[in-house]
Protein backbone atom coordinates (compact mmCIF):
# COMPACT_ATOMS: atom_id res chain seq x y z
CA UNK A 1 0.00 0.00 0.00
CA UNK A 2 1.05 3.41 -0.67
CA UNK A 3 -0.48 6.75 0.96
CA UNK A 4 0.83 9.95 -0.83
CA UNK A 5 -1.72 11.73 2.06
CA UNK A 6 -3.93 12.22 -1.04
CA UNK A 7 -3.92 9.26 -2.79
CA UNK A 8 -4.18 5.74 -1.77
CA UNK A 9 -2.82 2.68 -4.37
CA UNK A 10 -2.07 -0.83 -4.22
CA UNK A 11 -1.38 -3.70 -6.59
CA UNK A 12 -2.80 -7.10 -6.95
CA UNK A 13 -6.11 -8.86 -4.60
CA UNK A 14 -4.68 -9.57 -1.55
CA UNK A 15 -2.60 -5.91 -1.73
CA UNK A 16 -6.35 -4.34 -2.06
CA UNK A 17 -7.63 -6.18 0.88
CA UNK A 18 -4.34 -4.77 2.82
CA UNK A 19 -5.31 -1.49 1.56
CA UNK A 20 -9.24 -1.29 1.91
CA UNK A 21 -8.40 -2.97 6.09
CA UNK A 22 -5.65 0.39 5.92
CA UNK A 23 -8.17 2.73 5.01
CA UNK A 24 -10.56 1.54 7.38
CA UNK A 25 -7.85 1.79 10.46
CA UNK A 26 -7.61 5.74 9.24
CA UNK A 27 -10.88 6.92 8.95
CA UNK A 28 -12.28 4.61 11.90
CA UNK A 29 -9.28 3.48 14.11
CA UNK A 30 -6.99 0.88 14.51
CA UNK A 31 -9.58 -1.25 17.15
CA UNK A 32 -12.10 -0.94 13.28
CA UNK A 33 -9.50 -2.23 11.32
CA UNK A 34 -8.58 -5.70 13.59
CA UNK A 35 -12.33 -6.11 13.86
CA UNK A 36 -13.35 -5.66 10.30
CA UNK A 37 -10.51 -8.16 9.75
CA UNK A 38 -11.49 -10.57 12.29
CA UNK A 39 -14.90 -10.99 10.65
CA UNK A 40 -13.19 -11.39 7.38
CA UNK A 41 -10.81 -13.95 8.71
CA UNK A 42 -8.15 -12.14 7.35
CA UNK A 43 -4.63 -12.47 9.21
CA UNK A 44 -3.84 -8.29 8.72
CA UNK A 45 -1.01 -6.48 10.08
CA UNK A 46 -1.14 -3.00 10.61
CA UNK A 47 1.50 -0.34 9.15
CA UNK A 48 1.62 2.09 11.92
Amino acid sequence: MVDSGFIITSGGISAGIDMSIGMVEKALGLSAAVETAQYMEYDWQSLS
